[in-house]
């Protein structure tokens, strides 16, 4: 059970305290651990930053958070295995020692920064814990940034915690390799909350905005299930929409926008989509009439365009009886792969092909204006112009295709 801070003196090493804290995906899968971005603990709040105080350099507090300071000099390198034990102990004795620091410092004005860093210290030892424990330790982390938004909600040890549990869903997902979408939720919606409460804090705000979207974004694009797909993208939409309205001028906006006009398309004409082909021609969305179009991104590397995808488009041309338009859109690093994948395999249709260095591959203009994040993936345009469908795969095409052909 979380303690009130004025009893922790006699809390055990596992009790709680009481406080009355890119470059676009064109692999074939997602991995969680080259997910859109890298939270880090205490970006805002370092040791460094927080522990030059002279007042307090030889205080009781600042003695125990040398210890810690030590006791996490002590980590082995990444490639030298550590057992779990060690590690539970070593964390264990970080939040004994952090909780002593916050019980002699929560009362004193004088040593705020060593108050603030007791509490980075505790968070990152109990968010440790959660990851290798079970329910307990997990239960025990929600408890203490619980007791800290009690204490005080707009606080700098409230950000902590709230930042603290975006982390740590943003760890859990990367650990189930993104298998259960309950933590790229989580994720969304840790990082909108802090975003919503502390906004002063800008750039945390905008790395877990845009993190969170991008994760649930890319993980939407291959998610098995409607229902998932459907969740994820809501998530997505939600954290793109709150960095773009909230921080108008942060650079990921741009791309956040960019998402955001991709998914808001179906059920609207489409413009602003032309480019130069790789035979010398020229496609606009004006060309889009008559017929339904089915617009295609693609690389010559890419194994699910080239084994799942073109098959299928393969098929659909021969049986659509020049009722169907293919345009491909093409994101080789290298025009000259394109051109040669185009003459060694039979790719339907015309294929935009931006050839400038600065506009190549994912540089291309329509892939940044429509925020394209992942090939292999298929547009639907109706015979009107309007579209029917973006972003849907191999093994959604011929459903969707069939529900276009019936409205």
């Amino acid at each position: 059970m979380p303690l009130a801070l004025d009893s922790i003196a006699t809390a055990k090493d596992d009790d709680g305290i009481h406080v009355a804290a890119s470059s676009p995906a064109d692999a074939d899968t997602v991995s969680m651990d080259t997910m859109a971005m890298e939270l880090m603990p205490s970006t805002d709040v370092s040791a460094a930053e927080i522990t030059t105080g002279s007042d307090t350099d030889n205080s009781a507090a600042e003695l125990l958070l040398d210890e810690i300071r030590q006791l996490q000099g002590q980590v082995p390198p990444e490639d030298i295995p550590e057992s779990r034990e060690n590690r539970r102990e070593r964390n264990l004795k970080i939040v004994e020692l952090a909780a002593r620091v916050l019980e002699l410092t929560i009362a004193d004005g004088t040593q705020v920064e060593s108050f603030q860093e007791g509490i980075v210290q505790l968070l990152e030892a109990r968010l440790q814990l959660a990851l290798a424990g079970g329910d307990e330790e997990v239960h025990q982390l929600y408890a203490d940034v619980q007791s800290l938004n009690d204490r005080s909600p707009v606080s700098p040890e409230a950000a902590e915690g709230i930042y603290c549990l975006a982390r740590f869903a943003h760890l859990k997902a990367r650990l189930e390799a993104g298998q259960n979408t309950v933590w790229l939720e989580s994720f969304s919606r840790w990082a909108r909350e802090f975003a919503d409460r502390f906004p002063q804090q800008k750039s945390r705000s905008v790395a877990l905005l845009f993190g969170a979207g991008r994760s649930c974004e890319l993980h939407g694009l291959v998610a098995q299930s409607n229902n998932e797909i459907q969740r994820l993208m809501t998530e997505a939409r939600l954290c793109y929409t709150s960095l773009v309205t909230t921080f108008p001028d942060a650079p990921e906006t741009v791309d956040a926008a960019a998402v955001l006009r991709r998914l808001e398309l179906p059920g609207k004409p489409l413009t602003q989509f032309s480019g130069p082909t790789a035979t010398g021609g020229y496609i606009t969305a004006d060309d889009f009439r008559d017929r339904v179009t089915v617009v295609y991104f693609w690389d010559s590397t890419n194994e699910e365009f080239l084994q799942l995808l073109l098959p299928l488009l393969h098929q659909a041309e021969d049986v659509a009886n020049n009722q169907l338009r293919f345009v491909g859109v093409n994101v080789d690093a290298d025009p000259a792969e394109c051109k040669t994948c185009l003459a060694a395999r039979r790719l339907p249709g015309d294929h935009i092909l931006f050839t400038d260095s600065d506009k190549v591959g994912w540089n291309s203009p329509l892939v940044k204006f429509w925020g394209i994040t992942r090939v292999a993936r298929v547009w639907l345009i109706d015979r009107k112009g309007t579209v029917h469908a973006v972003d849907v795969r191999h093994d959604q095409l011929v459903t969707r295709m069939r529900q276009l052909f019936r409205s």
